[in-house]
């Protein structure tokens, strides 16, 4: 995977034999539909295409490793049109998010290997930020009234959440005890979710931010880890935690707050990427054998794994409101591969 930040996805461990934390009904694992597709695609010459999110209209962001293994950011339009593009003095620029208007957001690091904030509009122009006195910066979600939600390290090495509107007026944000803030989603009314560690009890807990600032905190039960991904219209939050062996499985919590757990069925250890505003989620998950395999999970809770053709490992990052996935796969040549699934 070319992503590679303070918030890096945690790594699939064993079982121990442990039994998956989810119900039968909930972990029942389907083929695709007759109908669905598959699309794969690469940046023209790039040795690796790493897309990360997509939104309605189907333009699809991510970045892609040129030949000398140096990361850019690209923009795939509906039809396939994919474009190229850099901020400014940047040796690696990296996409994290796509709003439905195509503005994208993401981070990139200069020459002196500092990252810092980036939003391009539409158009193309792209705008760096920082907070001030940050020195790492990411933008990792975006809505379409231009706000964007992410995180910073201050000077003295702490991990703070940002907001930044689209006038650019940047506000930083921790949940109470927080030591370290990380903002993943941010829905239409400008609602951030994430996830902190506690100074109480040094485990790490979900957390939801209204617009107005003010905090809702939650854990999965007996989790020593919750981490909130995803969050849609409703403020329905999607994401991962971690059991008491230290392995990850995924969880869904409606906006009354009732989490329910989830693993599809196989799986070691499974990771929620992103949820749509109809409640289906999309990620990823390592079976018995260690393989990674897609997933899309419906409201209902039917969890429906697959691979592209030819894959070695699959993983799904974003989803839009028709139900279609972007992610990467994995050749025999361990090289990375975009994709489009639809339903």
């Amino acid at each position: 995977m070319i992503r590679q930040r303070i918030a890096a996805l945690p790594a699939f461990t064993a079982r121990n034999g442990r039994l998956a934390l989810c119900a039968a009904a909930l972990c029942m694992t389907t083929a695709l539909p007759a109908g669905a597709g598959i699309v794969k695609f690469d940046v023209k010459n790039a040795a690796a295409t790493d897309p990360t999110a997509i939104n309605d209209a189907g333009v699809i962001a991510g970045s892609y490793e040129d030949s000398g293994f140096a990361s850019h950011g690209f923009v795939r339009a509906a039809d396939g049109t994919i474009k190229s593009f850099d901020a400014a003095g940047a040796i690696a620029t990296q996409p994290a998010a796509v709003s439905g208007k195509g503005v994208i957001a993401g981070d990139y690091a200069d020459s002196n290997f500092t990252f810092h904030g980036f939003v391009r509009s539409a158009h193309g122009k792209v705008t760096s930020f920082d907070p001030t006195g940050s020195i790492l910066t990411a933008g990792t979600a975006i809505n379409d009234k231009g706000t964007i939600a992410g995180y910073y390290m201050d000077g003295s090495g702490v991990t703070h959440g940002l907001e930044r509107t689209s006038d650019g007026t940047i506000t930083a944000f921790d949940p109470k005890d927080s030591t370290f803030t990380i903002a993943n989603a941010i829905d239409a009314k400008g609602t951030i979710a994430g996830y902190y560690i506690s100074s109480k009890d040094g485990a790490y807990h979900g957390f939801l931010r209204s617009q107005a600032g003010k905090f809702k905190t939650f854990s999965v039960s007996g989790a020593i880890v919750t981490e909130a991904n995803t969050v849609n219209k409703t403020r329905a939050t999607a994401g991962v935690y971690a059991d008491d062996d230290g392995i990850y499985h995924g969880f869904a919590r409606s906006a009354a707050g009732a989490i329910t757990t989830f693993d599809p069925a196989g799986a070691h250890s499974s990771y929620a990427s992103s949820m749509n505003d109809g409640g289906t989620i999309t990620g990823y998950f390592s079976d018995t054998s260690h393989v990674q395999h897609g997933f899309v999970r419906a409201a209902d809770g039917t969890i429906t794994a697959f691979d592209p053709k030819g894959s070695t490992g699959t993983a799904a990052y974003g989803i839009n409101n028709m139900g279609v996935v972007t992610g990467h796969w994995t050749d025999s040549n361990n090289t990375d591969h975009g994709f489009v699934l639809t339903p």
